[in-house]
C-alpha cells in the first residue's frame, strides 16, 4: 500500500526522471515547490472560465507528475476532466482538495530537501 506521504511526494519518480542525479533533483524540486502551489492557487480565482481552469489543471497535472507530486497530479487530472463543461460544485471541491494536496507536497518535499542537505 502506498502511504499518503509518498503520494504527496514520490522522490523516486523525480529522481528516476532525472537519472538519479541528486543535484538536479534538488534543483528541480525547489522550482516545483515554487511553481506547483502557485498554479494551484490560480485555480482558486473565481473569475476563471472553465476553459482557463481546464488549461491550468492540465499544466498542473503535467508539472506535478514531473515533480513526483502524484496526489496533486491525480486531483488535477480529475479537475481537468470535470471542467469539460462549466464550473460545478464537484470542480470547486476538487480545487479545495488540490490546495490540501499542494500543502502536503510542500511539507513532504521540503522535508526531503532538508534530509538531502544533511547527507
Amino acid at each position: 500500500m502506498i502511504s499518503q506521504a509518498s503520494r504527496a511526494f514520490n522522490p523516486e519518480r523525480l529522481s528516476g526522471l532525472l537519472g538519479g542525479k541528486s543535484e538536479d533533483t534538488a534543483q528541480v524540486l525547489k522550482i516545483a515547490c515554487d511553481t506547483l502551489p502557485r498554479i494551484a492557487r490560480r485555480l482558486c480565482d473565481s473569475s476563471l472560465t472553465a476553459k482557463d481552469g481546464r488549461s491550468l489543471a492540465h499544466q498542473l497535472k503535467g508539472a506535478s507528475l514531473s515533480a513526483g507530486a502524484e496526489e496533486l497530479a491525480g486531483i488535477a487530472a480529475e479537475l481537468e476532466r470535470e471542467l469539460e463543461g462549466e464550473w460545478t460544485r464537484q470542480a470547486r471541491a476538487l480545487v479545495a482538495s488540490m490546495q490540501s494536496a499542494s500543502r502536503r507536497f510542500l511539507a513532504a518535499s521540503t522535508a526531503y530537501l532538508r534530509v538531502q542537505s544533511i547527507r
